[in-house]
């Protein structure tokens, strides 16, 4: 009960300008601190010099009277307004006298001033002093979040400033580079049999007497498809000596298909200087069958 009371005391302040919202949370937690036992929260401020004794006097009078029930009805009285005047007052007035009625109106009136001077009944006071409690409440859910999103700030973490990481010594360096060279994976050593060699460079080798067999018959670049298809039956890894055949063979070949792309290109531009389509289509599918459709588009991308 006694913090509410303080809570509603720092309310009426903060209605009366004396302390802002953010003054008055601060107070109440000081109070809360340092505050002696049976003393109020206004005596404490007075004693703190943070408001006058006359100001604390004023508010507690104002706190036992809604504590006692005797709260002050401060609703706006309509004024009356002077006859023949534009207020409603006046209109009513008028119609009543128009009607004959006038007497009857000023009697009602005089009840209604008189019942307005008779003290609250106790179901205003209840209605009152409820409201009363109502807004204290209010107050203290207020004050109660926002000390608790107090708590949240002083809880958060404060960032801590890094420092810059040093270079690295050159034996730092070193031994960085020497695990990165551990953690590499070697490349894994393929052992062949003598018996396995020898099967690989039988199939290569039949390879090239096929290779050169289409040379042969003027089709020097089906050979070299020939070994190279050869070569992926047999798989990427091979021993060098077996590959060593395989690459001297194919290049042989394509020194074949470069010179007879020279001699088919040559014949195809004296065949466009002669205007001989026939010719040029003989030359085409002469070259295709020869080195293969890559050089045909390469003469025609030539021709242009």
């Amino acid at each position: 009960m006694a913090q509410a009371l303080d809570e509603l005391f720092l309310k009426l302040a903060l209605r009366q300008g004396l302390l802002n919202q953010q003054e008055a949370v601060q107070f109440l937690h000081r109070f809360r601190d340092e505050g002696a036992p049976g003393v109020g929260i206004g005596q404490w401020l007075v004693g703190e010099g943070v408001i006058a004794e006359e100001q604390a006097v004023v508010i507690q009078n104002a706190i036992a009277q809604r504590a006692e029930g005797h709260v002050a009805d401060v609703r706006r009285r309509v004024p009356k307004t002077k006859a023949g005047g534009k207020g409603s007052g006046s209109r009513v007035a008028q119609a009543h006298h128009h009607h004959g009625h006038h007497g009857a109106h000023a009697a009602h009136r005089h009840a209604h001033d008189a019942q307005a001077g008779k003290k609250a009944t106790p179901a205003q006071q209840v209605l009152y002093i409820g409201s009363g409690i109502v807004a204290i409440g209010l107050l203290v859910f207020l004050l109660i979040a926002y000390q608790r999103a107090g708590r949240e700030d002083d809880l958060a973490p404060t960032p801590v400033a890094q420092e810059p990481a040093k270079p690295a010594s050159a034996e730092e360096t070193a031994a960085r580079m020497t695990e990165a060279a551990a953690a590499t994976p070697v490349p894994e050593t393929v052992t062949w049999t003598e018996k396995e060699i020898e099967s690989m460079r039988t199939n290569i080798n039949d390879a090239v007497r096929l290779a050169r067999s289409n040379a042969g018959d003027g089709r020097p670049g089906k050979g070299i498809d020939t070994i190279r298809k050869r070569l992926a039956e047999l798989g990427e890894r091979i021993p060098p000596e077996v590959q060593k055949i395989a690459d001297e063979e194919i290049a042989e070949l394509e020194k074949v298909v470069d010179s007879a792309y020279e001699e088919a290109l040559a014949d195809l531009r004296k065949a466009k200087e002669k205007g001989d389509a026939g010719a040029l289509d003989e030359i085409y599918a002469q070259l295709e069958l020869s080195c293969g459709p890559s050089y045909v588009e390469k003469a025609k991308k030539a021709m242009e």
